[in-house]
């Protein structure tokens, strides 16, 4: 294990050609208490910058770097940010970021993130390795990674960006492919997605969306149609009985709720 304390500290501006622009950093914004913890008393402790070979790689201090970046854009400071150098691979960059994030602030969906990664470039890599490699349990990394595993990429990334929260990234994940079309829409129009706004997409379908499926079950469009909206389990019976091929009772469910 390399002794990351006896390495050499060294000031980069933090927009040095060797950082990642900010749009690759997988890191959720940070909020201005932590900026002006940057300003005064300053940073604290070096971020982590990996070389193999020609190419460098952050291995931690995204928040850092972000931080110090607000500052120099808001010309609250120089943009100065300490940095430490040390020879690693790619796969030791994800490491490096479960181990921070283990001795610091839980961090869901980055520890997802860098586990992921791990697992596609390391075939030999394990639950159980990665756990013993960031002092964490086995039963930790495999709740992480089987929670965020149905998000889709472009929630994880707005969650972020701040634009989404953690409970409403695992709501999203929890949708069927037509409903987090819906929400990404949201996203795009408002630039964010609040839980109330997913849970709504949720828990309810347009009455349209049920008449249409009255032709193929052998419905007139003139079957009556009272409520506006249904509820989700309603729709999940729908789906059910599609799936298997019981046409007769389902054809029962939806006169019945249509005629509510």
């Amino acid at each position: 294990m390399i002794d990351i304390s006896k390495l050499v500290v060294s000031v980069w501006d933090c927009d040095d050609i060797r950082l990642p622009p900010s749009k690759d950093l997988v890191r959720t914004p940070p909020d201005m208490a932590f900026i002006q913890s940057m300003i005064d008393p300053g940073q604290l402790e070096p971020i982590l910058v990996c070389i193999d070979a020609a190419n460098y790689f952050l291995a931690f201090g995204r928040r850092r770097l972000l931080a110090a970046r607000y500052i120099k854009a808001n010309n609250l400071g120089t943009g100065e940010i300490l940095v430490r150098v040390v020879e690693a691979s790619q796969n030791d960059v994800a490491l490096f970021g479960l181990i921070e994030n283990a001795q610091r602030n839980a961090n869901g969906i980055s520890d997802y993130v860098a586990i992921k990664t791990i697992l596609e470039r390391d075939k030999t890599a394990t639950y159980k390795s990665i756990a013993r490699a960031i002092c964490k349990t086995e039963a930790y990394v495999k709740t992480i990674d089987k929670k965020y595993a149905k998000v889709p990429s472009w929630t994880l990334e707005a969650t972020l960006q701040g634009k989404i929260a953690e409970t409403t990234a695992v709501l999203v994940g929890s949708f069927r492919s037509a409903e987090q079309r819906q929400c990404r829409d949201i996203l795009k129009e408002k630039e964010k997605l609040t839980h109330e706004e997913a849970q709504s997409i949720r828990r309810f379908i347009q009455k349209e969306a049920v008449a249409s499926m009255l032709p193929s079950l052998g419905l007139t469009p003139a079957t009556p149609t009272k409520q506006a909206f249904f509820p989700r389990s309603d729709i999940d019976k729908i789906a059910e009985l599609l799936e298997a091929k019981k046409y007769p009772e389902l054809r029962r469910l939806v006169v019945q709720l249509l005629s509510r």
